[in-house]
């Protein structure tokens, strides 16, 4: 396995549950807003 494609599936782990916490975020401000 390259070291970047390690890298790279690293980093998505460590991104995707500050993706779903970004998400939820903003998802309650457009509710709120609407």
């Amino acid at each position: 396995m390259p070291l970047w494609e390690v890298a790279r599936s690293g980093l998505w782990l460590i991104l995707l549950p500050w993706q779903k916490r970004v998400w939820n975020f903003s998802h309650v401000l457009y509710l709120r807003a609407a």
